[in-house]
């Protein structure tokens, strides 16, 4: 290999890397200064951002980057030796880029956006614009049915502003609303009433096509539009080269939206009978899960970090007698025209509701009892474990679901910690100032490796002592 070779492999290498960096450069930047405005933004009160749309953003700009870098190099060959193939790529390929950094730049502005939550109302931020709302101005807090990722929308007189539901701390935002009487009442489904809550959630069949086609559509695109245009002195070659790259691209996106409509493991069929929960995934049967069987129904917390960028998630987990975890994350919800706290809170209020509790399951829980008796006599934790859930799910009186602490505590003493938060958080659902849940929690997600997690469950609970 000639010391010419050597050159032109170092350059087209260069060309390749020199926008990467430069790329990562730029995201380093502006994470740093991102995180100085949050620290300003703080020390007015609790600041809730999403930084999802930022990650995907940086994601599609990075590959418009990557397809300039590589248009460098038929530029190169254009320059010196006046190639019109070479011409035609580096037009091409330099076309792409801007079409890929103005759909990055669309993706990302939702994070661009944050809420500033302070002892009078609540201030949207974004690019130094500030739009406030008194907590004693709101009028009236609603759930939009178009949101594509769950919202709230707060208004007032004058203001309205639109909150992502996947925000962080999502939770203690809503709950530091003052939401007036007349207003819609965050815990019910939009579409249904009060008195006939909804029982049926399903991905429409519609949407499943309509995402597939569009797949299918553009893969056609990117795999069919080389061989009509492109001309030249080797069409063929050329055709096959831009073939390559298309599918490239389409491979990821593919695999962006896959994850987000395509979840493995979720049901996209949900009913919720009088005594059963029924579900099924893709391509699968029905599945039945007596009510009976059903031990917590939570809306845990989960934060995804890409090039540290956290990210918000909070999925539903429905966990069973058997150890049987269902989980049903917040796009899934959304597809099943719903949220996750919205489906959590009706779960609950179907199934676990003392005033439903019939002598007959009461009779059964206390023959779960007497045998978690007989483990704990033995120190069988298993047995505890299983008799106090079974107990619980069968016949969920305000005396046994205050027992979800205790059960977050065996499971502890199990190291099953991810049981154990899942306990833990059925118990501050219904009783959100028990430090001691709290506690619980924090060790949980510490043993589980979760040290951001962990930390601001235990900012909630100090909130809750210096409330006290």
């Amino acid at each position: 290999m000639s010391w010419i070779d050597v050159a032109v492999i170092a350059i087209a290498l260069g060309c390749l890397a020199i926008p990467i960096v430069l790329t990562g450069m730029a995201v380093r930047r502006y994470q740093r200064m991102r995180e100085q405005k949050e620290i300003e933004l703080s020390q007015h009160g609790s600041v809730h951002s999403w930084g999802i749309p930022l990650v995907l953003g940086i994601i599609m700009f990075g590959g418009g980057a990557v397809l300039a870098g590589a248009g460098l190099i038929p530029l190169l060959v254009w320059i010196f030796d006046g190639d019109s193939d070479a011409r035609r790529a580096t037009i091409v390929m330099f076309a792409v880029f801007p079409f890929f950094a103005g759909l990055g730049w669309l993706t990302a502005l939702p994070s661009f956006r944050r809420f500033v939550v302070d002892d009078e109302g609540i201030t949207a931020v974004r690019f130094g614009r500030k739009r406030h709302i008194a907590f004693a101005q709101i009028t009236r807090v609603r759930r939009p049915s178009t949101s594509l990722t769950g919202a709230i929308v707060v208004e007032s007189a004058k203001e309205t502003l639109r909150i992502s539901g996947q925000v962080n701390d999502f939770d203690q935002l809503l709950d530091t609303l003052n939401v007036p009487e007349n207003s819609q009442p965050i815990g019910q489904p939009v579409s249904h009433s009060a008195a006939e809550p909804r029982s049926e959630f399903r991905v429409s069949p519609t949407r499943t096509r309509v995402v597939l086609g569009f797949l299918g559509c553009l893969f056609v695109f990117f795999v069919g539009w080389p061989w009509f245009l492109v001309e030249g002195d080797n069409p063929v070659r050329d055709s096959f080269a831009f073939v390559g790259i298309g599918s490239f691209l389409w491979a990821i996106i593919a695999l962006l939206v896959a994850q987000e409509s395509f979840q493995r493991g979720q049901p996209n069929h949900l009913r919720l009978l009088d005594d059963a929960i029924e579900y099924r995934r893709f391509r699968t049967g029905w599945v039945e899960r007596p009510a009976s069987e059903l031990i917590t129904a939570t809306v845990e917390t989960d934060i995804i970090y890409v090039r540290g960028i956290p990210g918000y998630r909070y999925p539903l987990i429905l966990t069973f007698t058997d150890g049987t975890r269902l989980k049903i994350d917040d796009m899934r919800a959304k597809h099943l025209g719903t949220t996750t706290h919205h489906l959590g809170a009706t779960i609950r209020a179907k199934y676990h509701n003392p005033s439903k509790v019939r002598p007959a399951d009461v009779t059964l829980a206390e023959q779960h009892l007497d045998r978690f008796e007989q483990a704990e006599n033995t120190d069988d934790l298993g047995g505890q474990i299983d008799s106090l859930g079974r107990a619980i799910a069968v016949a969920p009186s305000e005396e046994l679901l205050a027992r979800h602490r205790e059960l977050g505590d065996l499971h502890r003493r199990t190291a099953d910690h991810a049981a154990a938060v899942s306990a833990y958080r059925a118990r501050l659902d219904r009783a959100p100032d028990d430090h001691l849940a709290y506690e619980g929690l924090v060790a949980s997600l510490l043993a589980l490796g979760r040290k951001d997690l962990a930390g601001e469950a235990a900012a909630a609970a100090e909130r809750i002592l210096l409330a006290d």
